[in-house]
């Protein structure tokens, strides 16, 4: 609501981000607002409303005349966001009744108030007095019949919380809340019973009137119970703050006990590489580890997922306008690093690597790990981040691959041995307990009898559906005939295609698209085979959560799919682009019921003994200690070099 110019404001926006995001905690007047805080700076917030002092208040009921209603305003009046022209039209409705209502105005700043009641015509009931001394601000609430206070009138500011609602309950008298009916502060005046609010016209002539015929009646508006600001007290309110000054000081001591990881990644969407870092970073020992995620796009689907999982998500980038979004990007990493200095970094994908790689590099940063989840295929397209990326390998400490396939590629790239290590990714196998088909399969309304194939995978050209959906149009007449197909994923771009494809194949009522889902536990366990027949995978997520929900899959024999797929054992492997063959599979599968639970109980198996979440994790952390151990045995000697990790025996 700061009136001021566009330059002030570009001046002050990176400031005040600078100051926030590096505090401990935050602390404002309510939830509303503390949640905006929170989503905006990623800290934590603690919502301290304001308070009042009983002392300030004078212990007799201070009586005014018998014959008038008198509402006292105290305190600024902001123009155009709190307005008394309900009130002034509702007391010229009461006509000759309403005449006896004497409305006055104590402040600094109250611009057009006269002009205001003299357009309703009632002029010579408003008065505007002078600014006074806050002891006699007290003196004047406690001696006023009812105490006005104007609310925020947009919509889009329900926390908006001012201390004088609370001076107005010390003061003990009935408050009149004009302007709109939602927010924190009508909901206190209601839920206290301490007078009434609302932006109605006919409402607060209603009131009015019950209140001059109650001061009538009985010569005075009594005084709200004492109970009215129970809680609510300058003192209850300092205790609570210096409470959570307490715990938050605790936990600073303990984050700085431990060691700072920051993990950078694009965006928190709904894919593969994000759903494992979801899996597995909140898991990584807390007691050692404090883990934060930094975006280089912006807000992503799973923020508030890691969040609520205790890990802390910053955005360094804002906007998807380029090249200002990768400079934005890159100028926020480099704040962060500046700022908070994080004893490991770990790269996932390649934007972050490109931009987070080389803030990196600039300001020294120390312990530098990458992480690469899928074939370098992409390198064809981007020959010049592909030199840069080839670059950044010689410059990091440790680079990680999810698959042998994709580590033979990384050795083709120049990283050397003692760089290079495997570790798969994991699987949650307890996320797949205690659902039943049959359960599953009511919830998506798919028939108790029908044959259900499921394929996870973003709508990317790469993932190969079209492949896939000329394969069905082959063995459609070889299928039985309540088969469905399942196609779980975002839709990137292709979806339209894909469908009018699967139409002019005349598979229409057999496919069914799902979109981008949450619940893909539910969903493979409602099937009976997974297929992916993707161009070209790192190792397959999807694949590996189709194993642990005991389903048998086929896949084509790109990347790392065959290392988890062991072909005729846990599924079928066949070779890319081979309709003929991806055919055949779906058409055994489909007819051989003993075949898909033996390869289902090998494929449980087989994720159980190599695709564990908890032997991901630890090795994670067993790299994270090594790294840390050698980086601090190089400072201690003042030696330079890389740090070596050894490569461990492949998994067979």
């Amino acid at each position: 609501y700061a009136d001021w110019p566009a330059w002030r404001r570009a001046i002050e926006a990176p400031l005040e981000r600078r100051v926030l995001t590096s505090a401990v905690g935050l602390v404002t007047v309510s939830e509303p607002l503390a949640e905006r805080l929170r989503i905006k700076y990623d800290r934590p917030v603690a919502v301290i409303p304001n308070g009042f002092d009983p002392d300030d208040y004078p212990d007799e009921d201070l009586r005014s005349d018998a014959n008038t209603l008198r509402i006292v305003y105290t305190g600024t009046v902001y123009p155009g966001r709190q307005d008394p022209a309900p009130l002034f039209a509702a007391v010229k409705s009461l006509g000759e009744h309403g005449s006896n209502i004497k409305i006055e105005f104590y402040g600094r700043t109250l611009p057009g108030i006269r002009q205001l009641a003299a357009q309703y015509g009632i002029q010579d009931q408003v008065g505007v007095r002078a600014e006074v001394p806050f002891r006699e601000s007290a003196r004047l609430q406690a001696g006023a019949d009812i105490l006005l206070l104007l609310q925020w009138n947009s919509a889009a500011e329900p926390g908006v919380f001012t201390g004088k609602l609370f001076e107005y309950l010390g003061a003990r008298r009935p408050v009149l809340a004009v302007g709109l009916p939602t927010g924190v502060a009508p909901d206190l005046v209601r839920d206290r019973n301490a007078g009434f609010a609302s932006d109605d016209v006919g409402e607060l002539s209603e009131q009015l009137s019950k209140w001059l015929t109650q001061k009538a009646a009985g010569g005075s508006i009594p005084r709200l119970p004492a109970t009215v600001g129970a809680g609510l007290s300058r003192a209850e309110q300092f205790a609570r703050m210096f409470k959570e000054l307490a715990k938050w000081r605790d936990e600073f001591s303990k984050l700085h006990e431990r060691r700072r990881v920051a993990i950078f990644v694009p965006r928190l969407a709904i894919g593969g590489t994000e759903q494992h870092l979801l899996d597995v970073l909140p898991r990584i020992d807390p007691r050692r580890f404090a883990v934060t995620v930094v975006t280089t796009r912006g807000p992503g689907s799973l923020d508030n997922g890691m969040r609520r999982r205790g890990i802390r998500v910053i955005h360094a980038g804002y906007t998807e306008r380029k090249p200002w979004s990768l400079a934005g990007a890159f100028l926020g990493i480099g704040r962060f690093l500046r700022r908070e200095r994080p004893d490991i970094i770990h790269f996932f994908l390649p934007e972050a690597y490109l931009i987070g790689g080389l803030c990196a590099l600039m300001l020294g940063q120390k312990c530098r790990v990458m992480s690469r989840r899928s074939l370098n295929l992409y390198h064809r397209r981007r020959r010049f981040s592909a030199t840069i990326e080839r670059w950044l390998h010689r410059q990091m400490d440790v680079v990680l691959a999810n698959s042998n396939a994709v580590a033979s590629q990384l050795k083709n790239e120049g990283v050397t041995e003692d760089q290079l290590r495997t570790v798969y990714s994991g699987i949650d196998v307890d996320l797949y307990a205690g659902i039943e088909m049959s359960d599953a399969r009511r919830e998506l309304a798919l028939p108790e009898d029908a044959m259900v194939f499921v394929c996870v995978a973003n709508l990317i050209p790469y993932k190969g559906h079209r492949d896939l959906l000329d394969a069905f149009a082959v063995a459609d007449s070889r299928l039985p005939k309540n088969w469905r197909l399942l196609v779980v994923g975002r839709d990137d771009g292709i979806g339209a295609q894909l469908r009018d494809h699967a139409q002019q194949l005349g598979l229409e009522k057999n496919v069914l698209w799902v979109g981008e889902r949450t619940d893909v536990a539910t969903i493979l366990k409602a099937s009976d085979v997974a297929v992916l027949a993707s161009h070209e995978e790192g190792l397959p997520k999807s694949i590996l959560e189709a194993m642990a929900a005991g389903l048998p899959c086929i896949v084509t024999d790109v990347g790392g799919s065959p290392e988890a797929v062991l072909d005729n054992v846990t599924g079928r492997v066949v070779k890319l682009h081979d309709t003929g063959a991806l055919a055949d599979a779906l058409v055994v599968l489909a007819h051989d019921q003993p075949l898909r639970a033996r390869f289902g109980q090998a494929a449980k198996l087989r994720l159980d003994q190599v695709f564990r979440l908890e032997g991901c994790i630890a090795e994670y952390e067993k790299i994270y200690d090594k790294l840390l151990g050698q980086s601090a045995a190089v400072s201690e000697s003042e030696a330079a070099g890389s740090i070596p990790v050894t490569k461990p025996d492949p998994l067979a």
